[in-house]
């Protein structure tokens, strides 16, 4: 953990405070400096101090040659949110397409999927404001 501390001392430095949030642990282990990222993405942008780092790390001590960049993702990763055109109210054109899809006389079939779909066109009607057909 000390090593770790000393390391990231010399890195804050040379690394912009954005891209070194995202270091999650640094190492020697031999010549080689092992830099544990929490994304990839932030690989390539501290690959460009990679030389600065060497010669910083070898003025404070440490003689390393190469480093190495790994990954250690969050251990949750955040989920994307998607919304539904019914779950922002849809539309009275989507609400007469729906009824237009129920086979028979609207309001006479026993089928399920008639039913289903009936239901939902009066949703999309009521959350549209006035439950009139219309844009």
């Amino acid at each position: 953990m000390r090593e770790d501390r000393r390391i990231r001392e010399v890195i804050s430095r040379i690394v912009p405070a954005d891209s070194l949030a995202h270091v999650t642990f640094c190492r020697a282990e031999g010549r080689q400096l092992k830099v544990t990222m929490d994304s990839a993405a932030w690989i390539p942008k501290l690959r460009f101090c990679e030389r600065s780092l060497l010669t910083a790390l070898a003025i404070d001590g440490l003689e390393l040659r190469t480093v190495t960049w790994h990954v250690a993702p969050a251990a949750e990763p955040v989920g994307r949110r998607t919304r539904s055109r019914v779950a922002r109210g849809g539309s009275a054109r989507a609400a007469r397409a729906l009824m237009s899809a129920v086979p028979g006389e609207s309001g006479g079939s026993a089928d399920e999927l008639s039913r289903q779909l009936e239901r939902l066109a009066t949703r999309l009607l009521d959350r549209d404001g006035d439950g009139q057909p219309g844009d």
